[in-house]
């Protein structure tokens, strides 16, 4: 009787004490990168976009055509939009949230309905004319929006559903364990519950952990060398846990000079940081002519922003006179005096979240089109990893391009 109590509490805790988890699932629509938006038209039809746990349903919905006022994201013209899980039995929504695109002055009011089988809906007093609608406390298994009118547009954004799912063990998630950043190589172990077989990867890829290939099972520690992504899940009785994901980011030893922008590859190598974008969905970007373009200013409006464009990390461990050098315009700001105010670069060293500005010696006219070198010592940092960071800031009036 101990020996089987002993094996009934190994299972426990590898499966865990819950039998009811709570989980969200988030349908983005901006991008047209969900599962069947090619097949989106300009005219108005029903589509159905599937998620994991969910299905979204647009009664009447389409992709607006270029020069339309709403070109991101579906539109609909007053059909109704419905959220229903696709486990009723188990699965209950307890709240949910949907962000709007409204279509310039014309608002709509959206109202949202509840359903607990997915077919009779019941209008809630949650109404909203603003830019989104956020509902918590709910207990329903369907949710629908209406809206006001049917002649006023209306994008959908996106739609966010925190649900309960209940009626099946949950497995407890592996912890993943290394040293990032790392200089030349780094040990990786992952451990779980007693009584799980953990299950990995390092492609970064998210099929079913149990079934796919790409998964391979645990048994030892391993070596990594370069900068990987590992993923990870503990499966118990052929059920699996949620992934457990671990960037291992190798810190790049660079010589000097340091050329790293001069491709769309070394580009995505870069981190953007958008401290404020309003209503747009970026600032930087790599141009088609070959060069980082940052700009605010979109379909005619300059909008109010601040992004950071950051470099890999750069080692200066062995530098003995280390020089940034890059080439760059600035053009379309008011007058060249606030080009050099809203187009800054920044150091800082590895580990710190203080930003020291350095300052540009060459600036463009801020007139034309004409690139303009530039070259600026970092002697200062010697025997430092660092970061450099070109900032964009622009405002409601004042909104240029800088292209580097």
């Amino acid at each position: 009787m101990k020996k089987l109590f002993s094996l009934l509490m190994m299972f426990i805790l590898a499966i865990g004490v819950g039998w009811a988890a709570t989980k969200t699932e988030t349908f983005n629509f901006v991008g047209w990168q969900f599962d069947g938006a090619s097949s989106w038209t300009t005219t108005y039809e029903a589509h159905t976009v599937e998620g994991s746990a969910a299905t979204v349903v647009f009664a009447s919905a389409n992709k607006q055509s270029n020069g339309q006022n709403i070109t991101d994201c579906p539109v609909t013209k007053g059909g109704n939009v419905t959220v229903s899980l696709k486990n009723m039995n188990t699965d209950t929504i307890t709240g949910v949230t949907i962000v709007l695109k409204q279509w310039g002055t014309k608002t709509q009011t959206v109202t949202l309905n509840v359903s607990n089988d997915g077919q009779t809906f019941t209008a809630t007093t949650e109404k909203s004319s603003n830019f989104s609608l956020t509902a918590t406390g709910l207990s329903t298994k369907a949710v629908r929006f209406t809206f006001s009118s049917s002649s006023n547009q209306v994008g959908i954004q996106s739609i966010e559903i925190t649900y309960n799912t209940t009626g099946a063990p949950t497995v407890a998630k592996p912890t993943i364990s290394g040293t990032t950043p790392f200089k030349e190589s780094t040990e990786v172990s992952i451990t779980a519950a007693e009584g799980a077989e953990i299950r990995y990867n390092t492609r970064n890829v998210d099929p079913d952990p149990v079934n796919d290939d790409y998964w391979v099972l645990y048994s030892e520690p391993f070596t990594i060398t370069s900068t990987t992504t590992v993923k990870a899940v503990a499966v118990v009785n052929g059920v699996r846990s949620d992934v457990t994901t671990k960037v291992f980011e190798k810190t790049p030893t660079q010589t000097l000079p340091y050329s790293s922008l001069t491709s769309a590859d070394e580009f995505a190598q870069f981190e953007i940081n958008n401290e404020e974008l309003g209503e747009l969905n970026y600032v930087w970007n790599w141009d088609s002519h070959g060069y980082a373009k940052a700009s605010a200013y979109v379909s005619g409006s300059a909008h109010a922003t601040e992004s950071w464009l950051i470099s890999p990390y750069i080692n200066l461990t062995d530098a003995t006179n280390p020089v940034l050098s890059f080439s760059h315009v600035v053009n379309k700001f008011t007058d060249l005096a606030s080009a050099k105010e809203n187009a800054t670069l920044w150091i800082r060293e590895q580990g710190s979240t203080q930003w020291d500005q350095l300052t540009i010696p060459d600036y463009s006219t801020n007139s034309d089109w004409t690139f303009v070198d530039t070259e600026v010592a970092i002697a200062d940092y010697i025997g430092k990893t660092v970061e450099i960071g070109f900032k964009y800031t622009s405002t409601t009036n004042n909104a240029g391009t800088w292209e580097i």
